[in-house]
């Protein structure tokens, strides 16, 4: 009779999920939690809209940030999972229940009333544990200092800067009421990257969010509905500001670029881990650019075509990959570049099986992926700080690095490759600078020890010279290697990144670092009536967002000026390397603001900082005496 009463209690258990307000939330927690399937893949359509309702799509994320801890809150309450057999639902109501919005449980149904009897047991087990506590508190941190802006790159191929502001300003133009309207900015170090509000994918790509008021959010429909169109159409491309860095300083950021940019182009890029593709195609544009400006300042002449070959080891991936880059960089663009597909494995390929000779390698090979703090899937990868988990993760991260080596290693021995630039999306020295020193030991010396004639050197790149945040220097490598290595942290408003430059030279030329100083002309190019990003969507910044609408450099929603032609801006050392176009001189009084903004945002992160060392201290010395 009790398993009757078992079965009879899972099917109720399935007929409340199906009726409840959390059964698509819970549907997709299953089959990522149990089924180990793809969050990304589950809500996102191939267009990039969303498949499900905002509502879902938030829950989903809130409670797969609370992973960890509702592991260890249900391992306390374990008659509560034995009797819950959906574990989308449990983890779901489990959630709202303890950190919800509301701190209760909407509707009713089997599940919740099971809960609602062991309330008392889970909310013991939080209070009783100091561990618990202290997540908590590091889990609002990260959540405030990784409430990032959404990033949208211009794809160049298909459109301009100039032009997708020219219609978004004239929707804002025409617009009654300012409110309605989403703010966007330049981005100050990348060229044709606009920055938007953090909820701009929920707010734009869902095709079945909640209803809103058409009178009052006319004018937002229509300008959600020209970022969407844009999208789905190629003409803007959701790419995070860490992630563009590696192709904008392999096309961009070595001094031979910016003396010969003329010469750029007779030799062929590989991106040699290319999928899913959004760097590959970054590289395609960034090489069109280069091309039409030299046609514009240079000599009229026939400029050949730049080939980009593009390789993946996965038909899978390949398959998407090519679809992808027919609708973002087509072949018949006009701008003498064409990106090539290619189904193979990097540490196999040889320098003959190219048609022409390669100059420059992007190499972003897998890793632990530990600086994306944005992609829910990640955090369903740590659900236990114990030990063993540690251990395990130590040996992933040094499986990780060893095929990073290799890889790293492989692409400095091609004969005509002069440029690598590596990168990752992790925040472990073991796959960053150890690996780039090891590779470099192993390159540049003969197995006497003795050096080789040609050096691979680390080079700082030419277009980030006002990025602040720089290498960490191990064991083996000098203070000018690791001070022209990029890094990037929640911090930067942006997921965490690595990138290094490297470049072949002469063994005469070996020690020349005289150009690593000099100053270059920034490629961010500002459309007049534009505002360069800094810091506005930061929730440490509000009040430099509220003085900013009121000055004439308005936040795009609020510009009322027609366009005018694009002005080249310089670059200007600062806090955090702003760039400013030509037209906004007469807005000094303005820019002093934003400058005294950042200053004050830069000390409050640097509090947070010493915050977060003094915390891991404590938690360092009550580990050590626990284990003493």
């Amino acid at each position: 009779m009790a398993r009757k009463k078992q079965k009879g209690s899972s099917s109720s258990s399935s007929a409340s999920s199906n009726s409840s307000p959390y059964a698509v939330a819970a549907n997709l927690l299953t089959q990522v939690l149990e089924e180990r399937k793809s969050f990304k893949k589950l809500v996102y359509a191939a267009d990039g809209s969303l498949k499900v309702s905002k509502v879902a799509y938030a829950q989903v994320c809130q409670v797969l940030s609370y992973k960890s801890i509702l592991d260890q809150v249900l391992d306390q309450v374990p008659k509560l999972k034995k009797d819950v057999h959906n574990t989308g639902l449990l983890y779901v109501l489990t959630y709202e229940l303890l950190w919800g919005p509301n701190k209760s449980i909407k509707g009713g149904g089997v599940v919740k009333r099971k809960i609602m009897q062991h309330e008392q047991h889970l909310l013991k087990a939080i209070d009783s544990s100091t561990q618990i506590a202290q997540q908590l508190k590091e889990l609002q941190t990260k959540k405030q200092q990784q409430a990032f802006p959404r990033y949208a790159r211009v794809n160049t191929l298909l459109t301009s800067t100039k032009e997708v502001c020219n219609v978004l300003c004239k929707i804002s133009k025409e617009s009654k009421n300012d409110k309605a309207t989403m703010e966007f900015y330049v981005d100050a170090h990348v060229p044709d990257l606009l920055v938007f509000p953090p909820s701009l994918v929920t707010d734009v790509m869902s095709k079945q969010g909640e209803k809103e008021d058409k009178d009052s959010n006319a004018a937002l429909t229509r300008q959600q509905e020209a970022i969407r169109d844009m999208i789905q159409s190629g003409k803007l491309i959701l790419q995070d500001k860490s992630s563009c860095f590696p192709a904008f300083c392999l096309v961009h950021g070595f001094q031979s670029s910016n003396k010969h940019k003329q010469q750029v182009n007779q030799l062929n890029y590989l991106d040699a881990c290319a999928a899913p593709g959004n760097k590959t195609q970054h590289l395609a544009s960034l090489v069109g650019s280069l091309v039409n400006s030299n046609k514009t300042v240079g000599k009229r002449r026939k400029h050949p075509t730049t080939t980009i070959t593009a390789l993946d080891r996965d038909s899978t991936r390949l398959a998407a990959l090519s679809k992808r880059m027919q609708q973002l960089a087509p072949d018949n663009n006009g701008q003498h570049v064409q990106v090539v597909t290619r189904e193979a494995d990097f540490l196999e390929a040889k320098q003959d099986d190219f048609a022409a000779p390669l100059g420059s390698i992007l190499l972003d090979p897998s890793c632990s992926g530990s600086g994306i703090y944005t992609a829910p899937d990640r955090w369903t990868e740590k659900t236990s700080s114990s030990e063993s988990m540690e251990e395990e993760e130590t040996k992933r991260i040094a499986s990780l690095a060893g095929f990073q080596e290799k890889a790293l290693r492989h692409a400095m021995s091609f004969e005509s490759v002069s440029k690598i630039v590596y990168s990752t999306c992790s925040l472990h020295d073991r796959e960053n600078e150890m690996v780039v020193q090891k590779a470099l030991d192993a390159v540049n010396n003969t197995e006497d020890g003795e050096s080789k004639s040609e050096q691979w050197r680390v080079v700082a790149p030419k277009n980030l010279q006002n990025w602040n945040r720089r290498g960490h220097r191990v064991d083996g490598m000098s203070d000018r290697d690791a001070a022209c290595m990029i890094r990037a942290s929640a911090e930067d408003e942006t997921n965490g990144f690595f990138v290094c430059c490297l470049e072949k030279i002469s063994g005469e030329n070996n020690a020349d670092d005289k150009d690593d100083n000099e100053s270059t002309e920034s490629l961010v190019v500002v459309p007049e009536g534009m505002a360069v990003y800094n810091g506005q969507f930061s929730s440490t910044n509000q009040g430099t967002v509220q003085s900013r609408a009121k000055q004439d450099v308005a936040p795009a929603r609020g510009n009322k000026n027609p366009m005018k032609d694009s002005e080249r801006s310089t670059s200007k050392k600062g806090p955090t390397g702003n760039v400013h176009s030509a037209p906004e001189r007469k807005h000094e009084q303005s820019n002093a603001n934003d400058k005294a903004a950042s200053k004050k945002k830069a000390k409050k992160l640097a509090w947070k900082k010493r915050q977060m060392e003094q915390k891991q201290e404590r938690l360092e010395q009550k580990k050590q005496k626990v284990s003493s």
